[in-house]
Parts: structure tokens; sequence; C-alpha cells
């Protein structure tokens, strides 16, 4: 048998069970955390209302979720609203030996219900947290970016957290689970 033979046969088999193994987790909903993803807009989530969130933080957090629920911006008629109810601290987190702040963390937590339009009905509810530090530096301007840069970061968190516990109910709805 010629070597080339040899490694296609050899090539063959594994091609085939890595087809195999591919396919069956692709038939029990398996999805890569990491890689390139297609967006797909869910009609369930596309139909959620976003009320108006009060407060910087909040007008962010809702202009992210509505646009995370609906990346397409598709034409559906709301079935569901979403209400978030945002709170918001700073406070110190290290001292210097003088007794100044060094650093601060930037806390926002969301108490959130999800609530059928129709029925009136509560479908979900829960609480996200979100704990950002950010230097304190003797010039006030790049603390206010610190800072800033600290709460966006903590809006996208509480964003994507918020979403994907509402697209894993709407998911376990479908499928019954």
């Amino acid at each position: 048998m010629s070597l080339s033979k040899a490694i296609s046969r050899r090539l063959g088999g594994s091609v085939a069970g890595l087809l195999l193994l591919g396919l069956s987790l692709a038939g029990c909903g398996f999805q890569p955390l990491y890689g390139a993803h297609t967006i797909h807009t869910d009609a369930d989530l596309a139909g959620i209302r976003v009320d108006p969130i009060h407060e910087r933080a909040g007008q962010l957090l809702e202009i992210a979720l509505r646009d995370g629920f609906n990346p397409e911006n598709i034409g559906v008629e709301a079935r569901s609203v979403l209400v978030v109810i945002l709170g918001e601290s700073v406070g110190d987190f290290a001292i210097r030996s003088d007794g100044t702040t060094s650093r601060q963390i930037y806390n926002l937590t969301a108490a959130f219900k999800l609530t059928d339009l129709k029925t009136h009905k509560l479908l979900l509810e829960g609480h996200s947290r979100s704990n950002n530090s950010y230097d304190v530096a003797e010039n006030e301007y790049s603390v206010v970016v610190a800072r800033d840069s600290a709460e966006k970061r903590a809006v996208r968190q509480l964003s994507d957290d918020i979403r994907a516990r509402v697209a894993m109910f709407f998911r376990q709805k479908q499928t019954g689970s």
C-alpha cells in the first residue's frame, strides 16, 4: 500500500469521525462560546419593549438592551415589556499612605422584570450586578474619564447578563424544559 493511500485512509476515517461529532453537537444546540457568531434575531427578543431607565447609566443600558434584543431593527409588535431599576454607587477601594483615595469602585446594580403585555403575567425577574474599579489621579479630568469608562463597562456587563438571562428564558420556554 502506498503512503498516500495510507494517509488518505487514515484521514478519511478521522474526518468522518469529526463530521459525525460536529453534527451531533449541532443537533444538541451547542454553540461555541468564542469565535465568529452570526447575528440571529429571535422574534421573542425583538418583541421586547424596554421601558425608559432614568439617569445616564440607565439611558446607556436602555439603548444597549434595545440594540441587543433587536440588532437588525426588525419591525415586530411588542409582546412583552422589560422594566429595569438601577442603583449605582461609588466607594473608595484603595487608600494611599497619606489618607487620600487612589482607587475607587463603581457599583451598578439592576433589578429587572419581564412582563407579558397581553396577560400582564410576570415572565421573569432577576438581579444583576457589576463592579468596576478605576484609578483616582491628581488630574480631575483623568478621574472623570476613568469613571466614565467604568460606567460604560458596567452597563455593557449588565446588558450582556440581562440579555443572556432573557434569551435563556425564551429558549427554555420554546424547548419546554
